[in-house]
């Protein structure tokens, strides 16, 4: 017999009463259960009878346990729970409609007494069994039963009854039930987990503990296959948002045909906070009388691994509410009796307004787990009304909540932080930089940047935040800045925003911006306290040496040594120890480096000496060469020993000769100031101006020649000997004596030269030309007795000579001058030295020059001078004698005319020349005979005409003459007056006019030409 412990009896005659007296009331029961399962209710039995589970367990006051297990062979469905047992008012609440047995726990789900119907829509046979309390059934069968009874007696029910078919009140009758026996089985035969992965999680779960034995069981039998799988479906979409919703499940096992899996620690998986409290009375005026008074919102994000949920509001069951924020949140908002839509009014507002409150304690939560607090901003657009207000309600929360982390620790609300946008703003290095000029600046991922704007965090541009940085703080934090920003130094647009970085420099001001600020390095880097030198009293916009760093260098500081330095140092105004000190740090640097490679200008710069203020460039080294021979003040002691005598020579004081670079030189023309000025080397040759002139003499005016080296302070010396033997041993100093100046594309030998500065320096001060000692040169002096012993190539530039044919152009112009006046008879000997001196030269300027004129050599003014390479024209004009194809580079040296027409015209009879260099010759008195020549003449002269004209009378230019050679060789043609005119014709043709006279002997004695021949053995060894 079944126990009836909840008294269903009497609840079944109450209702068919009811129904018996008011059929409407039958319909209206009918078509409530009807809405409720196949309506609002149809898909959520699963759901409903966990929250029925969680309510139970919630009343209990314990963890609770929910088994669901799904037989599809026998199209059973059983949950099984622990918890508190059913009870009568919760049968009543069963039977009843929309009477809920929870409404004064709130700590329960369950609101409107409704839930249950949802068991309609999969099934016509249902109980609800407890272990210790009893259980009741409810069955279509059986209630079909009680209705055909009671329609029998009233035919008004009976008819409605007709009408509905099997679409009747099943819930509204409750009957007893038994323990279900198969309650016993399902636990004996707890399935093992072969499946163990939850499909919608990457790890595996969890071995749990035995489950308690169940309080309560509600057994299902399906209506049909559509049935079974429908519940199946509800089964496989459990997940862990159903323990969230429902915080008083600990555990649910879900079993489908032996297959089990089970949904546990949650909050192992999940960040969950949540929150409750109170409603103002004021918000339930417009409520439900059975609203009740208090909320709760829970917000959850799964940890990593965790199952990702539909975005749907849970309140606290699924609704068809959309929610786009990447959480899940369970919220106690007011929904209408479907529970799939909220009801909006100012109660939802509330409530909306305490998740978004919550929602701050979710990031900051989640910014303790390692995960960035503005994840849950959402993006996007809203997805309907409700998500639009929650949207509002969270950012609005979490912008005016301190949830980011500044440089300094602190935390930061939203609204009063800013951001670096790109990666570089995502370097904590940089930012703690940064923040020094901006308060409340934050590190934020890219992929948090578009929540960031949403909550109100300000964008701050690199070179904005760069800007607003402070000047102080000491050269070591700015090296500390720089040590931050190299890693960025790569990027184009980083650099760029950095142009206006703040760089301390060594003399305490600072400058914004790299670019055109040096980076010292090496001795230059060394502060003055360390023996460095002072660049703050030069100038020079260095950085200072705790600050240095290679990332300005890649924003546009040039890194320099004190060699490097010295460049761009102009001593006039600056203190000398401070440059000489800088000079003394290259050195150091540079310990091989030539002094000729330091700057010219070093040379000013001004020191203090016994005789007042001079350049450093007037200064020798004490003990010295340059201090012995040069007549130069002496660099003081002091500044000697302040910086060393290698720091002073690089600077321009003397320990020697000096040889100093003159940079493209151009030879002088009509410009003026051709001399240079001090800073320049050639303002410190002396006579380098007429030096030039020289140059353009020789080459041309305004000719390019190049870089030209010279021997310095050469008017300083005391005495020359010495300074010629330092010029013969010093290799560059002997290199700049010793290197011509050419004119561009002319070669050794050719025209265009000229000597070097020193060279023409030295020749100058000697009085060259001089004889070179063991020769003697006619017109030339012998060399100073003083002289030492050089080599020749030196003696040969400082204006020695081996003969006159050693002679320069210059040269040439000063022996020329000590020739006697026009007019006055000359040595033949001396005549000839100078003729054979001037055969090669390339250009002499001369107003005079011995010449032949008839059988005497005078001095003849250059106007009626000429070049012949014919003897014959001596008898009509003053000329000098030329070899035989030497006469026309004779001729343009001196530039004369060269006298090279010999030939007879026998057409003209005036005397006159034919052409202006070539005569005409006359014959007159009686007729020319032809002259053969003896054969045994002819044989030993060879190369001779075989015959000569004899006339009685020869003019050439209305000159009598004795004798003229037309011609050369066998084919000359001979006219002569006297034998001995013919022999000098003769000899000439011949080639070989110093035979004349042998010549003149054969014409005399023929006789005499076979002893001739012979005798000449000893002249010749081959014959002629």
């Amino acid at each position: 017999m079944t126990v009836d412990p909840f008294g269903t009896e009497a609840l079944r005659r109450a209702v068919t009463e009811a129904w018996a007296a008011s059929p409407a009331r039958f319909r209206e029961d009918a078509n409530a259960e009807e809405d409720h399962a196949r309506g609002h209710y149809r898909d959520r039995v699963v759901v409903e009878l966990a929250q029925n589970a969680a309510d139970a367990a919630t009343r209990a006051g314990e963890p609770g346990y929910l088994r669901l297990e799904l037989r599809t062979d026998e199209r059973v469905l059983l949950a099984s729970s622990t918890g508190a047992p059913l009870d009568a008012a919760g049968v009543v609440s069963l039977a009843g409609l929309r009477a809920s047995a929870k409404r004064d726990d709130a700590r329960t789900v369950g609101r409107f007494g409704v839930g249950f119907a949802a068991v309609r829509s999969v099934a016509d046979d249902v109980s609800l069994t407890s272990r210790t309390g009893g259980g009741v059934a409810f069955s279509l069968a059986r209630t079909r039963e009680t209705l055909t009874r009671l329609a029998a007696q009233h035919p008004a029910l009976a008819a409605e009854v007709a009408a509905r078919g099997d679409a009747l009140p099943v819930l509204r009758l409750p009957f007893p039930a038994p323990w279900p026996a198969e309650a016993e089985t399902s636990r004996s035969e707890s399935p093992e987990h072969p499946d163990r992965e939850h499909p919608d999680r990457e790890h595996p779960e969890p071995e749990h503990p035995e489950p308690p034995a169940p309080e309560t069981i509600a057994r299902l039998v399906l209506r049909d296959d559509a049935a079974a799988a429908e519940v199946r479906r509800q089964l496989d979409a459990l997940d862990d948002a159903l323990l969230v919703a429902l915080p008083g499940l600990a555990r649910v096992d879900v079993v489908v045909d032996g297959a089990a899996r089970t949904l546990a620690d949650v909050e192992d998986r999940w960040h969950v906070v949540r929150a409750s409290g109170d409603l103002p009375r004021g918000l339930l005026a417009d409520a439900p009388v059975e609203q009740r008074g208090s909320w709760s919102v829970a917000w959850a994000l799964p940890r990593q691994g965790g199952s990702p949920v539909a975005r749907v509001l849970h309140a606290p069951t699924p609704t068809d509410e959309p929610v786009t924020l990447p959480a899940l949140l369970v919220a106690s908002l007011p929904v209408d009796p479907g529970r799939r839509h909220v009801v909006p009014g100012p109660l939802a507002d509330h409530v909306v307004a305490q998740a978004g409150a919550l929602a701050v304690e979710l990031a900051r939560v989640l910014a303790a787990a390692g995960g960035h607090p503005l994840a849950l901003v959402p993006t996007g657009l809203p997805a309907g009304v409700l998500d639009g207000a929650l949207r509002a309600a969270v950012v609005a929360a979490l912008a005016q909540a301190p949830l980011l982390a500044a440089p300094t620790g602190l935390p930061v609300r939203p609204v009063d932080a800013t951001f670096v946008p790109g990666p570089v703003g995502q370097d904590v290095a940089v930012v703690e930089v940064l923040a020094a000029g901006t308060a409340d600046l934050v590190v934020l991922p890219s992929a948090h940047a578009a929540a960031a704007r949403t909550c109100g965090v300000g964008v701050l541009d690199l070179a904005d935040a760069v800007a607003a940085l402070p000047a102080g703080g000491g050269p070591s934090r700015w090296r500390a800045a720089y040590d931050a920003f190299a890693p960025w130094a790569t990027d184009p647009q980083v650099t760029e925003a950095l142009a206006a970085v703040p760089v301390p420099l060594a003399d305490g001001r600072t400058a914004y911006g790299a670019r055109g600020v040096v980076v010292p390095t090496g001795a230059a880097a060394t502060t003055p306290d360390d023996g460095g030198p002072d660049l703050a009293a030069l100038g020079v916009r260095a950085v200072h040496p705790d600050a240095a760093h290679p990332l300005l260098e890649r924003l546009g500081a040039r890194a320099a040594d004190a060699f490097d330095l010295l460049a761009g140092v102009d001593p006039a105004g600056l203190p000398a120890d401070a440059v000489l000190a800088l000079v003394a740090a290259a050195v150091r640097d540079r310990p091989g480096a030539d002094a000729s490679r330091y700057p010219f200008r070093l040379g000013e710069i001004e020191v203090g000496t016994d005789d007042g203020t001079v350049a450093l460039r007037e200064c020798a080294l004490p003990g010295t060469w340059a201090a012995d021979v040069l007549d130069l003040d002496l660099v003081p002691e002091a500044l000697v020993d302040r910086h060393g005598p290698a720091a002073l020579r690089a600077a321009g004081a003397h320990d020697g000769l000096d040889v100093y670079t003159v940079r493209d030189v151009v030879t002088a023309d009509a410009a003026p100031d051709l001399g240079g000025d001090d800073a320049s080397p050639a303002g410190w040759l002396d006579g380098w101006s007429d030096y030039l002139e020289a140059l353009a003499d020789a080459v041309g005016p305004g000719v390019p020649v190049g870089d030209l080296d010279a021997v310095a302070d050469l008017d300083a010396a005391t005495a020359l000997g010495p300074v010629l033997t330092r010029v013969a041993s010093d290799q560059a100093a002997r290199r700049a004596l010793l290197t011509e100046v050419r004119a561009p594309g002319r070669g050794a030998g050719e025209p265009g030269h000229a000597p070097s500065y020193t060279a023409w320096w030295l020749r100058d001060a000697l009085g060259a030309p001089f004889a070179m000692p063991g020769h003697d040169v006619p017109l030339v002096p012998r060399a100073p007795a003083w002289l030492p012993a050089l080599d020749a190539d030196v003696l040969r530039a400082v204006g020695g000579v081996a003969s006159l044919a050693d002679l320069d152009a210059d040269a040439w112009t000063l022996v020329l001058d000590d020739l006697p006046d026009v007019g006055t008879a000359v040595e033949p000997g001396l005549a000839r030295h100078v003729w054979a001196g001037l055969d090669g030269a390339r250009r002499v300027d001369v107003d005079r020059l011995p010449a032949v004129h008839g059988d005497a050599c005078v001095v003849v003014e250059h106007e009626r001078l000429a070049v012949a390479e014919a003897p014959c024209w001596a008898q009509v004009r003053p000329v000098v004698p030329a070899a035989p194809g030497r006469g026309d580079a004779l001729a343009r040296a001196l530039d004369v005319p060269l006298l090279d027409g010999t030939g007879l015209d026998r057409g003209a009879g005036d005397g006159s020349a034919a052409d202006g260099s070539a005569a005409d010759v006359v014959t007159t008195g009686t007729a020319s005979d032809e002259v053969p020549l003896d054969p045994r003449v002819l044989a030993a002269l060879g190369d001779v005409p075989a015959t000569w004209t004899a006339h009685d009378e020869l003019v050439v230019e209305g000159v009598e003459v004795e004798w003229w050679v037309s011609g050369r060789g066998t084919g000359a043609r001979v006219d002569a007056t006297t034998l001995a005119g013919a022999a000098q014709g003769l000899a000439h043709a011949a080639g070989r006019f110093e035979d004349r006279h042998r010549v003149l002997a054969l014409l005399e004695d023929p006789a005499s030409a076979g002893a001739d021949v012979l005798l000449g053995a000893w002249a010749s060894p081959q014959p002629r």
